[in-house]
């Protein structure tokens, strides 16, 4: 666990991107584990955050995406939910510096994040945690900059110039394979994960007295509630600001933000989680990731749809976590549910199963190794 010893509080509020999720991320609990703790600072500057390691060996500038600094910053400092720094906390334990740029303009946004980028000369290598850079690598086709620029990619995503990249990382196996041909581009699979010591993530014995199903993007909502009418158990749908006229009576749905902690307390009491997705034969997304990591962390079998870019990363029914399902089959699902329903010692061993899987195959410091060798590769650090 890190811990901070200095904070600058000159703080810049540019940060206008993710306020309202911030506010969900004020955790109540802390992690248990404090043995080891690693020192570190923070600043704050001309639109940017800084995270400081004792021992700076190397130094990154990060332009962020599906996060921003104050996320980071919050996270970090208690320990929780820190996947959604992105690599922040195992570069520091690495000794490698990382500069996080702030968020501005969302509607620019959609056409580069790196517009308000800052002189990069100090910087050992640039990463982006998504596809949004544009003008950095225009100025390193025409040699304005020299800095090397990593970005992640997800699953389908279009990426700009990735021949000016120095690595790009694949999150998917289907983003690798359209990748790793680049001659003179490091093309890595490396999926996120979680941290496996977080108590948020750890596994419990669920209590299974509904199903659960999490998140908006690409959710297959009239799939789920054609198939609640066809079992007698209740089903939480957990997702923001969503409302269903015709749900039958055993469907609630929560439309409002909830912390992870409020998540967690609706996994406890699940048969299993629920990731409906709508048919995506062409692997475009890798929407649900989150939740199959969340739920394989805390025990829960999950039925999911077998569509998408997620199932090369895991396939649940090989693992034995979970049952995979044909997409817009409200049938399917509802044999699922049944069947998982009239099994409860399988659910558990299911459960049992993707938990481990995730704590051996799916952690934060796997999917930030990569970007570590690749730091120290370009930074000529041992």
């Amino acid at each position: 666990m890190l811990s901070i010893v200095h904070l600058d509080f000159k703080r810049n509020n540019n940060d206008v991107i993710l306020n309202m999720v911030m506010r969900h991320f004020i955790f109540i609990k802390k992690a248990k584990n404090i043995e080891n703790e690693m020192k570190y600072t923070v600043s704050h500057k001309n639109n940017t955050t800084t995270f400081s390691p004792c021992n700076v060996k190397a130094r990154v500038l990060m332009v962020p995406f599906a996060t921003n600094a104050s996320l980071i910053e919050e996270v970090l400092e208690l320990g929780e939910n820190q996947h959604h720094a992105w690599g922040v906390k195992e570069m520091l334990e690495a000794s490698i510096e990382t500069t996080v740029m702030h968020r501005y303009n969302p509607a620019l946004e959609r056409f580069g994040q790196d517009w308000r980028v800052p002189c990069v000369k100090d910087y050992d290598l640039i990463y982006s945690n998504h596809n949004r850079l544009i003008r950095t690598p225009i100025q390193n086709i025409s040699g304005i900059n020299k800095t090397p620029i990593v970005s992640l990619v997800y699953a389908g995503e279009q990426l700009f110039m990735p021949k000016q990249h120095h690595g790009i990382m694949c999150m998917t196996p289907h983003a690798h394979t359209r990748f790793k041909s680049l001659p003179t581009v490091k093309a890595c699979y490396t999926p996120w994960g979680l941290d496996p010591n977080s108590a948020l993530h750890e596994s419990f014995e669920p209590t299974g007295e509904h199903f659960i199903s999490t998140g908006v993007t690409c959710r297959d909502f009239s799939v789920l509630l054609s198939a609640a009418r066809s079992v007698d158990e209740r089903l939480i749908i957990a997702a923001r600001g969503q409302s269903f006229s015709e749900s039958s009576s055993n469907v609630k749905v929560v439309d409002e933000m909830l912390s992870p902690w409020d998540i967690r307390e609706l996994y406890k009491g699940a048969i299993a989680g629920l990731v409906i997705l709508k048919r995506d034969d062409k692997k475009r997304m890798a929407v649900g990731w989150t939740n199959m990591l969340e739920l394989m962390a805390v025990g829960l079998p999950i039925i999911k749809t077998r569509t998408g870019s997620l199932d090369d990363i895991v396939d649940l029914e090989k693992i034995g976590a979970g049952i995979l399902i044909e997409p817009e089959s409200h049938k399917a699902l509802v044999d699922a549910m049944n069947f998982l329903r009239e099994n409860p010692e399988l659910r558990i061993s299911m459960g049992q199963k993707g938990a481990q899987y995730v704590r051996e195959h799916l952690t934060m410091q796997k999917f930030a190794q990569p970007l570590i060798d690749m730091v120290h590769t370009v930074s000529n650090v041992p």
